[in-house]
């Protein structure tokens, strides 16, 4: 049997991981077959203003650091209600 994913993470908050002191932002949570729950943290953009790479640990180790409110979904599944076209 598969383990379900925690649902205490919040995509969209701030999470630390209390192992490394990584902090970011928490946009994936991944439920593997072997049991493990993981989630991956986006850091803040650096002093350049260049995107971070994500990092991936387990929900287990994380703790909350600043809850933020999730995005609104439209209809059609996704936060944009008129898609670009090209």
């Amino acid at each position: 049997m598969i383990a379900p994913m925690i649902p205490t993470i919040k995509l969209g908050s701030k999470y630390k991981d209390t192992i490394t002191q990584f902090v970011g932002v928490a946009v994936c949570q991944t439920a593997w077959y072997n049991g493990c729950d993981r989630v991956s943290l986006q850091p803040p953009v650096d002093k350049d203003g260049k995107m971070q790479a994500q990092e991936s640990f387990d929900s287990t180790t994380l703790e909350l650091v600043e809850e933020n409110p999730p995005l609104k979904v439209d209809d059609n599944g996704g936060p944009r209600n008129d898609p670009l076209r090209f």
